[in-house]
């Protein structure tokens, strides 16, 4: 675009100003208003990392920068790979849910959301249930999206990312989908989801993502934009100093905690102050099951039998007795938990019994058990799954756990009962680096014969 210059007389001419340039507005403008102020608000959203349609694209304050350069042929193409350092993310999943069909290209405010995923956040106005685990809307049937029964809630987890070779940046939240966040299946060597990379660096001694650069790409064997990560290098002496102030930076926290909606790249800013405080949601009252319960003392024995009789309800008041709730959005229908049924294959689960009469029996006698036999612990561990490391001798593994023979033997000792092993993902090891497609560092804009602007130049050369 070029300079705007609008000239009425010699005495009364209007400055040239470019609004691509950065430059501010002439001072007889900006002064001109006084204590009138703008009418154009700041548009504040969430500084993010996104990756819609599968091209990453950073968003700063309004604006987006897609993550382009161009191949070996001249042709702008997405980066495949972004290299980051992993400064924090959320212990908890979070959950979202949009009225409607959710759009990524217009997002908005979810309809209701969690940042922990237990209960809804309290500023949400709609809210959809008291707790985010009896909630209709988690539960799977609560969405039908091409004829398959999906919930209607998902789940998310967010990340707090910054460049891999910026690392002072202000860091930006990467919001992924729980397809991204946990994969039990390996599917490339060398890459995988979030929780099972981060066991991954655990196994190998890495106690903190943020020791490390770590590359992201999106899966190739499915269409929908399934994030894989992978470990690059560590960092080195300069670049740890630098990480450990970027994650005491307080922005990290604001950008994981309630600050922000879990809208996607949109979020706004929470503001409370307007919204009223909202009662409590109660959940259902089962129908109390009657219980008749009489005595009977036969006139010709000595000892006393308690007899109890239960009375209890059928079909769908069985089934609301047991939990069962009608689903919210779908008449004809009742949900429990992530199961969702007809009323009719509900109240045929629940026919009526006869009455049972039972006499309470005697008491059985006391019987000691036998101690437990002794088990050698390695036998133990063995027979539980864990295999001789082959190059690491005193060692054995177990999927990505590594362990010593003495703490192994340890975990397997005690009479003969096998202790609880939490479970790992399956062993593998770091690959060589994964061949990327060539990008030219004079990378050019959306047309190869037009120079790349030198701040987006900048920006591709923090994240490659």
């Amino acid at each position: 675009m070029s300079n705007i210059t609008i000239v009425s007389n010699d005495s009364n001419a209007v400055a040239a100003w470019d609004p691509n340039s950065g430059a501010a507005l002439p001072a007889y403008l900006t002064e001109t208003l006084g204590e009138l102020g703008s009418n154009i608000p700041d548009r504040q959203t969430v500084p993010s990392l996104s990756y819609e349609g599968k091209v990453w694209t950073v968003v700063k304050d309004g604006n987006k920068t897609k993550m382009q350069a161009p191949n070996a042929d001249g042709d702008m193409v997405p980066l495949p790979i972004m290299r980051v350092v992993l400064l924090d993310f959320n212990a908890d999943r979070g959950r979202a849910y949009y009225t409607g069909t959710y759009n990524p290209a217009a997002a908005s405010a979810p309809t209701c959301w969690s940042a922990d995923g237990k209960a809804p956040d309290a500023s949400v106005r709609e809210k959809q249930g008291a707790i985010c685990q009896t909630c209709p809307m988690a539960a799977k049937g609560s969405k039908i999206q091409d004829g398959k029964e999906m919930v209607a809630c998902s789940q998310h987890r967010m990340l707090a990312v910054v460049p891999a070779f910026d690392i002072s940046a202000d860091p930006l939240r990467l919001k992924i989908a729980v397809t991204s966040d946990y994969d039990k299946e390996l599917v490339e060597h060398g890459w995988f989801a979030l929780r099972q990379y981060v066991d991954f660096l655990k196994s190998r001694g890495v106690n903190h993502t943020g020791l490390v650069v770590t590359k992201i790409k999106f899966d190739a064997n499915t269409a929908y934009p399934k994030l894989l990560f992978s470990l690059d290098r560590i960092l080195s002496p300069d670049e740890a100093v630098q990480m450990k102030k970027a994650i005491a930076n307080p922005k990290v926290a604001e950008l994981l905690a309630e600050k922000w909606t879990a809208a996607g790249t949109n979020g706004t800013p929470i503001d409370d102050a307007d919204i009223a405080p909202q009662p409590a949601l109660q959940a259902e009252t089962p129908a109390a099951q009657q219980v008749i319960e009489a005595v009977a003392t036969p006139a010709t024995s000595p000892v006393a039998a308690v007899v109890s009789a239960t009375v209890a309800p059928s079909g769908l008041a069985a089934a609301v007795a047991d939990g069962w709730v009608p689903h919210p959005s779908a008449p004809g229908y009742h949900y429990k938990g992530q199961d969702v049924k007809a009323d009719a294959e509900v109240a045929a689960l629940y026919t009526a019994p006869a009455p049972v009469v039972e006499a309470a029996p005697p008491p059985p006698p006391v019987v000691e058990a036998a101690p437990p036999p002794v088990v050698d612990p390695m036998a133990a561990a063995i027979a539980d799954g864990w295999v001789p490391h082959p190059g690491a001798p005193g060692y054995h593994y177990k999927g990505q756990d590594v362990v010593a023979d003495g703490d192994l033997a340890a975990r397997y000792s005690g009479n003969g009962s096998v202790a609880a092993v939490a479970a790992t993902s399956p062993a593998t090891t770091v690959s060589a680096a994964t061949a990327e497609p060539a990008v030219s560092a004079s990378a050019t804009a959306t047309a190869s014969d037009e120079p790349l602007d030198p701040a987006v130049a900048a920006l591709l050369n923090k994240w490659t």
